[in-house]
């Protein structure tokens, strides 16, 4: 497979990040307006973000008490206009949603659980480094902040292994022993989703992930991209990486909110030539090389813009 891609992009656009220029106006001193009302002075003299992606950024703090093990943090691909999340799917399900601009086709079932990766160490893990049966095909899919904050508050804190890392669950760490909530099977979930955008108030975040078995997030060994353990990406430790379990009225709404769709198998495929090299000094080469070709994802630390008692819940945020 090639390096396909597919997109379709609403109202919104990536030049969110083009620079605007500044004109200078200068007044007279008999045409000189009136004083500015202290109040609105005060506000305009408050700091503007640096950038659109100010907003995501993870406060000092908090990364501090990451560190200590007292909370989980996301990390993903990122910029000002949405994250970057993997999933592998067979040939007849990414070939459909290469030419749709969306996920769907008859083979794409959106009432089965799935789980959602922003990892792409973690996806690489997963299947096989896009070689497992049914999982040949290596997607990277975009949805806007809006719509991860959404996801996340339909999500409940899950301490079960989902799928294969089995013993690692959501308690590896302080911040996932200290929330253990009940968690019902999915697909009982027979609601539907408000229109595109963040949770209206943290009250209505609560209701959402109360009312539904539909979301799950899980806190598992993150694996790095960077280097092999055997047959597999190494498994980190000391750092999590976040799964997030979707059905039902969660999963129809995330198909609905994708902004881009685009094949990254050829680089699943890259990356495992590298990782099969013997020598190491190889392997760094080989790795060395994607990097310098800009072809691996730029995966940071992520602020989701959900209530902080969303937050909470989900081992991101102390209460």
């Amino acid at each position: 497979p090639g390096s396909r891609r597919s997109c379709f992009t609403g109202s919104g656009s990536s030049e969110l990040m083009a620079e605007t220029a500044c004109s200078e106006h200068r007044i007279n001193e008999e045409q000189a307006e009136p004083a500015a009302v202290p109040e609105l002075a005060a506000a305009a003299s408050l700091p503007l973000p640096a950038s659109p992606e100010a907003l995501f950024e993870v406060p000092e703090d908090v990364l501090a008490q990451v560190k200590r093990g007292e909370l989980q943090m996301f990390h993903g691909e990122w910029d000002a206009e949405g994250v970057y999340f993997y999933q592998a799917f067979c040939s007849e399900i990414a070939d459909w949603a290469l030419e749709n601009g969306r996920l769907g086709g008859p083979r794409f079932n959106p009432t089965r659980m799935t789980w959602i990766k922003p990892s792409f160490g973690w996806m690489l893990y997963r299947s096989g480094y896009g070689r497992k049966p049914g999982q040949e095909r290596v997607l990277r899919i975009k949805l806007r902040h809006a719509a991860v904050a959404e996801i996340l508050c339909r999500c409940k804190l899950s301490i079960d292994p989902p799928h294969d890392e089995a013993g690692s669950g959501g308690g590896g760490s302080r911040a996932g022993r200290k929330a253990k909530p009940a968690v019902r099977e999915p697909g009982s979930d027979q609601g539907s989703l408000s229109e595109v955008g963040a949770c209206d108030s943290a009250a209505a975040c609560s209701r959402k992930a109360g009312d539904s078995g539909s979301g799950r997030v899980q806190w598992d060994p993150e694996r790095d991209m960077f280097s092999a353990e055997g047959r597999d990406p190494r498994k980190m430790l000391r750092t999590r990486a976040i799964q997030i379990g979707i059905s039902g009225a969660v999963s129809e709404f995330y198909v609905e909110s994708a902004i881009s769709i685009e094949e990254v198998t050829g680089l699943a495929h890259a990356v495992h030539e590298a990782h099969r090299e013997r020598r190491p000094a190889d392997a760094r080469a080989k790795m060395e090389a994607l990097v310098a070709a800009g072809r691996l994802p730029r995966e940071r630390p992520y602020m989701p813009q959900c209530p902080h008692a969303d937050l909470v819940r989900l081992g991101m945020a102390v209460g």
